[in-house]
């Protein structure tokens, strides 16, 4: 029986993640870099759109988002854990891996697209057409960044890491201080939103927008719009299943750990009608 195959490219941050997860519980893989004509002949005709990184099972099953990649792994593999088996630890895991995914990528596009733009360029144009001369490839690149690098514009870091703390905490308070109280008002636009429309359609990736604050309480402080991601909920119902599977007993020392974090406000968001992923796609709860 074959193994796990991972569709990728070298310069995608979730097919680091899921790359990560793999050779840290030495799974045996085999990479498939994915070039123009792999996502012709392999991706668009079993999922439907472009997208990576892809994870095909040795079952020959296809997994796209990299937080059902790793939970997949993760009930296969359990040797060497990625996610802690308690609960409390699953809601602080959830909670790295949603920064992680949806808020640190921020800054890290800002700084890909601002100061490591030639060899984003060069990358995207090798990855898509590895046949053709380095020319023809930067031509190539320079039109797929020109798509991507929009979504850097608001990705403007106000703040830099001048001395390593010797813990996270300072950097997890820094990151939830503007990440948690735009959740909440995200989250609570989302519901709305879900509301209004009702229906069991794919819901769309995104559904409207707010005003959002960086830099809160600092001389930084900016005020811009950003989209509403039903997606983030989707991340959200993730921590909240497992904060309700925190035992009693532990409960009171979990929301203590996440009011040092500022992250406490989580654990409460209301969320009336759920989504779910199906067919690689998000839709409303039944």
């Amino acid at each position: 029986m074959p193994g796990y195959v991972l569709y990728g490219v070298e310069a995608s941050y979730y097919a680091a993640k899921i790359r990560a997860c793999l050779e840290f519980k030495r799974i045996a893989y085999i990479e498939r870099q994915t070039s123009r004509q792999v996502f012709a002949a392999e991706i668009l005709p079993r999922v439907g759109f472009a997208v990576i990184p892809l994870l095909v099972t040795p079952e020959n099953e296809i997994v796209q988002d990299t937080s059902d990649m790793v939970d997949l792994i993760e009930s296969r593999h359990p040797q060497r854990a990625v996610i802690p088996q308690d609960a409390a630890g699953r809601v602080l895991s959830y909670l790295l891996e949603f920064l992680g995914d949806e808020w640190i990528k921020l800054p890290a596009m800002y700084y890909r697209w601002h100061y490591n733009n030639d060899f984003a360029i060069a990358e995207f144009g090798r990855n898509n057409d590895p046949e053709f001369s380095h020319e023809e490839q930067l031509c190539i690149g320079a039109k797929v960044a020109q798509r991507l690098r929009s979504g850097a514009r608001e990705a403007q870091p106000l703040e830099r890491l001048q001395s390593p703390p010797a813990s996270l905490v300072p950097v997890l308070r820094l990151l939830c201080r503007d990440f948690v109280p735009i959740l909440v008002t995200e989250i609570a636009g989302v519901q709305r939103w879900l509301a209004e429309q009702p229906g069991d359609e794919e819901l769309p990736r995104h559904c409207g927008t707010q005003r959002v604050r960086l830099g809160r309480d600092t001389a930084h402080e900016i005020e811009l719009p950003r989209a509403l991601f039903p997606y983030n909920q989707w991340m959200l119902q993730r921590l909240q299943d497992a904060w309700q599977r925190v035992s009693d007993s532990e409960q009171t020392s979990v929301r203590a750990t996440l009011r040092g974090l500022g992250a406490e406000a989580l654990l409460d968001i209301p969320i009336t009608t759920r989504v779910l992923r199906r067919e690689f796609r998000l839709w409303r709860a039944a």
